[in-house]
């Protein structure tokens, strides 16, 4: 066999056509990674290093997002803080076992050569990849790379039954029907000042955790009316107009088409409220609702810290309580100077 070679080139603003044109023919790429989604962050968030392999022939082989960050005093090369997770985004063609090595050899020689002391990668999980991700969590156990596991959980439409209430736990049923019997209700948010109103309430339900949400006011308009139109959603639980009609829950939703799968974003709720149970009643619609919109997958999202050490107890629960699944979000590092 005829060694199989790679030339790493790193991503520069002219690319991004490119770059957003070979995406989705990737095994494992989401719109998460596309320059449309990471240009979101304003210049000088972060050292972007984002990386574009090629095959001996000159095509286009891969894509690794990444970042140039210091940690712990040590240059590291990261995957793109911007998105969720990344790592190698390979084409069909060469998501085979021996170029997916060659792919490594060819990265580590060129963060080595460019000075890097470590490597620590967050690679698509398999809920959100068209073929699964086992090659390449191979490929970096062969590479000596460490690993953590974040628990996640999701939805598998094929195994719910109708309604889709019927499949959560007593407590969750009541909770919902006791927001029923108020007439406790739903619907999609689009205006400029329900996304504001939704804002509040995540800032709000954020609050008692003493954090701010990730993106701001700004950045979320953005997304719903500009750049992730056809990506993203926001949903709203309204009380009913004899009690004021107040949003008292919301959530933001990633939609990704190219596995049949929706994701919460975000979910909040007010905390002033909860004797009303609006998070359940929350998810309860949203599970419905995306079943609707004929996805196969509803996901949670990870219930850990720490690269998944800390467990959030109250918080997988909740989740299960829903009839939800397990799976898990991988990430990998390596100490480039230990062979």
């Amino acid at each position: 066999m005829n060694k199989i070679t790679y030339e790493i080139r790193r991503y520069e603003d002219e690319d991004a056509a490119a770059w957003d044109a070979f995406l989705p023919q990737t095994v494992n790429g989401t719109f998460l990674q596309s320059r449309r989604f990471l240009s979101y962050h304003p210049a000088g968030r972060f050292r972007d290093c984002s990386l574009m392999i090629y095959d001996a022939k000159g095509n286009l082989a891969a894509l690794c997002p990444g970042a140039d960050q210091m940690v712990d005093g040590r240059r590291v090369f990261v995957s793109h803080p911007g998105s969720t997770f990344g790592g190698i985004l390979v084409a069909p063609k060469h998501y085979k076992a021996a170029k997916v090595l060659a792919m490594l050899d060819a990265l580590e020689a060129w963060w080595r050569a460019e000075g890097f002391a470590a490597v620590d990668l967050r690679i698509t999980p398999s809920l959100f990849s068209k073929q699964g991700e086992d090659l390449l969590d191979y490929a970096l156990f062969h590479h000596h790379y460490k690993e953590s596991v974040e628990l996640s959980t999701y939805i598998d439409y094929d195994e719910f039954r109708e309604p889709v209430e019927a499949n959560f736990s007593q407590g969750k049923r009541t909770d919902f029907h006791n927001g029923q019997k108020i007439g406790m209700y739903g619907r999609p948010l689009r205006l400029p000042e329900e996304l504001d109103d939704f804002y509040d309430v995540l800032c709000e339900s954020l609050s008692k955790y003493g954090v701010q949400p990730v993106h701001s006011y700004e950045e979320l308009l953005d997304f719903a009316q500009v750049r992730l139109t056809k990506e993203c959603g926001f949903y709203g639980v309204f009380l009913p107009q004899e009690m004021g009609e107040r949003m008292v829950a919301g959530a933001m939703m990633f939609y990704f088409s190219e596995v049949h799968l929706a994701h919460t974003q975000y979910l909040a709720a007010v905390n002033d409220y909860r004797r009303y149970s609006p998070m359940t009643f929350l998810c309860t619609y949203l599970i419905d609702t995306m079943r609707q919109r004929g996805f196969q997958k509803f996901s949670f999202g990870i219930s850990t810290e720490e690269r998944g050490r800390v467990l959030n107890k109250g918080l997988i629960f909740a989740k299960e309580s829903y009839g939800s699944r397990h799976s898990v979000n991988r990430k990998f590092w390596k100490d480039l100077q230990v062979l």
